[in-house]
């Protein structure tokens, strides 16, 4: 710690944490003696994850600068690679790398952390490949010779790596990775379907919870380092990418769509998906990997990812590269350029150090306006940001004295909302309202008077916050440039500051005007470019918030346009046009599981009725069976004979459309796009006892009724 220049607070600290420390083990009710720690800190430290960043700095020092030697550490987990194009280069220059002076040995002994051979590996990343095509026999003399052996002892050479969670394999295709993602997340999958059947079990809420809480973090683990999404190239036939993969996935997707929604085996996937309320796994893929992208778009220049990325985005679609890696296709699809993204970095403050001005949140609408009309300040300034027609502005507003009519006002257009936010807006303006602080402190020295009060009114409470906060995220160094700005000007001027929120629309008419401005702004007017803070002087980066939203937004018009392609689009539509079915699926939510499954098997026409079961080869016939006995007509039984036609359920459809008016039984949709409709037909199922031999009694419980009524009641 010392060598690398930590305060001598921290090393006294740490180093107080090495000596007359014991520690006790528990198990059960069992407690052990107090034993004596001899060696390092004790087991769950907070601080041990960032201590051993620092122990284990000079191990990936170890290599030299240049070409053929590198080094990686996470915490406790290292590995030196060596580039070489023999296989007898890259292992001296790994056996050099561990016996040198200064060397991994070396570190072992400084660091009392002594290296266990048997336990290191080696994998030779190698891409060999006969020309005439088929697999080529490894050479076994030249493997026999090549082996890499430390303090006289061979290492296990192994073909497959994992590193971080990571499996690598030699040839670097990623398929290793694949198979094992695919295998834990379905693992998982399995024992969540084990929960929950169509007739009992957990909650659908809940098993949608389960899978996108657990499964899908296990399937995307490092996403971005080993799929590439399938994409259709012009003029292609086959689409190009990690096809395959996604195949595989998307099963999984379907086993725990199946469990969540309690419908039938047969039923299609984009109903599933729907109903479940899950995005298409290719179009979730899709949108984490470009996530994960724009994440390392804003990565500061310190981070080892930010070089690699720039000289990634600045090479040409069709590089001559004969191995491009992920991050290269990936960056050069989604047309992402780290110059053009903000940079996110940790906060430059530290929670000791104190604001430059005050803050205060009312706690009402009400008294915030009244703080404001209490405020004798000489000096007043409203900011606010805009974000309409697709378009985003900021403004501030001066005013001296209460004389609006000689308000200095600076405006600054951001440009689309795809690429920045209205919380970015909002934080522009507070940079604005800097400007107009630093203006006034000026004026009020020229006129030589005495303590000046400057008052700056904001109606987002986000950016209030935001000066406290000790995370790195998007807008933040707008932030901390209004923070540094009024530092200055209390550090020059003595001025008194104070930051305050302020109800939006609230009819202070500063706030007014600055409302107006922003709007103005937000249509692409800005204040003269001399008149601006040099931060915003040139046009802003494009924010990490504003794109990803950008890309959800995306997402779901994809979505769209591909259910409206859907072969089961128009019934789906004539059942419930709101897809994908946000309100059905809070109606659910309410309902038991069995109850929630019949209503999904309804919706999408797969349930156990007389046409369905035809087609999956259970009848011989899809005539409805009372139709045929008593009328002698031979009448599809579908799922609109059943609920709305069929004599043989006369009575129970009679109570049905008594309680939700007979306007409303001309059709499904009219039944199933309506809360009371959708828990009436359950009822009406319930009474039709079709159904109960699989899934039992499905009508609204005692339990379920008292809270309709409560909610009626507005209780």
């Amino acid at each position: 710690m010392k060598t690398r220049k930590v305060p001598m607070a921290y090393v006294n600290f740490v180093r107080s944490l090495l000596e007359d420390r014991e520690t006790c083990l528990r198990f059960d009710d069992f407690t052990s003696e107090p034993i004596r720690i001899d060696n390092g800190i004790g087991q769950g430290d907070p601080l041990s994850m960032l201590v051993y960043l620092i122990y284990n700095a000079d191990l990936v020092e170890v290599p030299k600068t240049g070409p053929t030697e590198e080094a990686m550490g996470y915490v406790d987990d290292a590995c030196f690679i060596a580039f070489g194009k023999r296989r007898e280069d890259t292992i001296e220059i790994l056996r050099d790398m561990m016996e040198r002076d200064g060397g991994g040995f070396d570190w072992g002994r400084d660091h009392n952390s002594k290296f266990a051979i048997d336990k290191l590996a080696v994998t030779h990343f190698e891409r060999r490949r006969p020309k005439g095509g088929g697999e080529e026999e490894p050479n076994r003399e030249e493997e026999g010779k090549a082996k890499l052996v430390l303090r006289g002892q061979e290492v296990e050479e192994v073909d497959i790596y994992k590193y971080l969670g990571v499996y690598i394999d030699k040839e670097l295709n990623w398929k290793v990775q694949e198979e094992r993602a695919l295998a834990k997340a379905t693992k998982w999958v399995l024992m969540f379907k084990r929960l929950a059947k169509p007739s009992k079990g957990i909650s659908q809420k809940l098993m949608r919870q389960l899978y996108l809480g657990v499964a899908i973090p296990k399937l995307t683990y490092a996403l971005d380092i080993w799929y590439e999404p399938p994409i259709l190239r012009e003029g292609a036939k086959k689409k190009t990418g990690s096809v395959r993969a996604l195949k595989m996935m998307s099963k999984v997707q379907r086993i725990a769509a199946l469990a969540i929604t309690g419908g039938l085996k047969s039923t299609p996937n984009d109903i599933l998906d729907a109903h479940a309320g899950l995005t298409p796994l290719h179009l979730l893929l899709d949108k984490i990997c470009y996530r994960n992208m724009v994440r390392i778009c804003t990565l500061p220049p310190n981070n080892p990812l930010t070089r690699v990325a720039r000289r990634c985005a600045a090479e040409q679609p069709n590089s001559p590269r004969r191995h491009l890696t992920n991050l290269h296709i990936l960056i050069q699809r989604y047309n992402l350029f780290p110059s053009t993204i903000e940079t996110i970095r940790p906060p430059s403050f530290t929670s000791a150090d104190p604001l430059p001005m005050t803050t205060e949140v009312a706690d009402s609408r009400e008294e915030s306006m009244q703080h404001e009309r209490d405020d004798t300040s000489k000096y007043k300034i409203y900011s606010d940001g805009s974000n309409q027609n697709g378009r985003v502005g900021a403004a501030a507003v001066l005013v001296v004295e209460g004389n609006t009519d000689e308000a200095r006002v600076l405006k600054y257009h951001l440009g689309s909302a795809k690429e920045h936010t209205s919380y970015e807006a909002e934080a522009v303006g507070a940079v604005l309202a800097m400007k107009l602080a630093r203006e006034a402190v000026a004026g009020a020295e020229r006129g030589e008077e005495g303590e000046v009060k400057i008052s700056h009114y904001v109606d987002s409470q986000s950016v209030v916050k935001a000066l406290k906060s000790r995370k790195g995220k998007t807008g933040q160094y707008l932030v901390e440039s209004y923070r540094r700005g009024m530092a200055k000007i209390v550090e020059g001027s003595g001025a008194e500051l104070r930051l305050n929120w302020i109800s939006a629309h609230s009819g202070v008419e500063g706030n007014e005007m600055a409302d107006e401005a922003a709007k103005q702004a937000a249509e692409g007017e800005s204040s003269q470019r001399q008149d601006l803070p040099a931060i915003i002087r040139n046009p802003l980066r494009s924010s990490k918030s504003a794109l990803r939203q950008a890309k959800t937004e995306e997402t779901k018009r994809s979505w769209k346009e591909e259910w409206q392609k859907s072969p089961r689009f128009e019934r789906m539509n004539s059942v419930d046009p709101n897809h994908p079915y946000n309100r059905f699926r809070e109606w659910r939510d309410d309902l038991d599981r069995n109850q929630g499954s019949i209503l999904v098997q309804l919706r999408s026409g797969h349930l156990p009725i007389n046409v369905y079961l035809k087609r999956i080869g259970k009848r011989q016939d899809d005539k409805c069976d009372w139709c045929q006995e008593n009328l002698g007509r031979e009448i599809p039984e579908t799922v609109n004979h059943f609920v709305l036609d069929c004599p043989a359920y006369a009575n129970e459809r009679h109570i049905l459309a008594r309680r939700i008016g007979r306007d409303n039984m001309c059709e499904l949709q009219r039944i199933m796009t309506t809360e009371e409709g959708t828990r009436e037909l359950l009822n009406f199922l319930d009474a039709t006892r079709r159904f109960r031999n699989t899934l039992g009694r499905v009508h609204i419980k005692d339990y379920q009724k008292k809270e309709d009524a409560k909610e009626q009641n507005g209780v």
